[in-house]
């Protein structure tokens, strides 16, 4: 089994730091589910779920394709094609007020707090 340091965010995601390989991930060229070694957790969540990335993500994405949108409807020859592209703009607009209160829904207090569960401690 390779080895490695296995830590679990508040989110329930998991970031895993492999500091060596078993033979059988070499041949299978792949690694390990999960490393036999420490677990830790932290009082964090990854960028995915973080509130203000995933609106930022959110609004980068909807910007860009609005963009495309109102290039593709200035170049649009027909009525036909202009409603057409506008009810693509409005589907969009739903969408990303959809994403946006999803989004909104995640929680996060601002501190950060790495909880190892590998370390010794004297007495």
């Amino acid at each position: 089994m390779c080895k490695g340091v296995t830590t679990t965010m508040s989110c329930g995601h998991r970031l895993r730091h492999y500091t060596s390989r078993c033979q059988s991930s070499v041949d299978a060229k792949k690694l390990c589910e999960e490393p036999e070694g420490p677990k830790q957790s932290i009082n964090d969540s990854c960028a995915d779920c973080h509130a203000p990335y995933a609106i930022y993500e959110i609004n980068r994405y909807h910007d860009e394709l609005h963009h495309k949108l109102m290039e593709s409807m200035r170049r649009a020859q027909t009525k036909e094609e202009v409603l057409a592209i506008q009810r693509e703009v409005e589907k969009a607009h739903a969408l990303r007020g959809s994403e946006l209160r999803t989004a909104s829904l995640l929680k996060w207090n601002g501190d950060v707090v790495w909880i190892p569960t590998d370390v010794k401690t004297d007495k």
